[in-house]
């Protein structure tokens, strides 16, 4: 047995996209606020390289699906500097 640790590899199929949008405001002197808001998982896409071939096979599917992958994950934050 190694060391390295369970599924630490993206097979075919598996796609994980994050994105981040921020904006700076400016206010009196050299104060601003930041807005920013962040998705990891983005497109949260099922990753399924053969179609089901039943309905006992599709839930299986989607249970392994929600075992392996990460959910579509947002936050939103708000810094003031001064």
């Amino acid at each position: 047995m190694g060391t390295a640790r369970r599924r630490f590899f993206s097979g075919p199929g598996i796609e994980n996209i994050d994105a981040t949008v921020s904006r700076t405001f400016l206010t009196r002197g050299e104060r601003n606020v930041e807005f920013r808001a962040e998705a990891f998982n983005l497109l949260n896409q099922a990753s399924s390289s053969a179609p089901p071939q039943s309905r006992a096979h599709l839930q299986q599917q989607l249970r392994q699906r929600r075992k392996r992958h990460a959910p579509r994950l947002m936050q939103m934050a708000l810094r003031y500097r001064f």
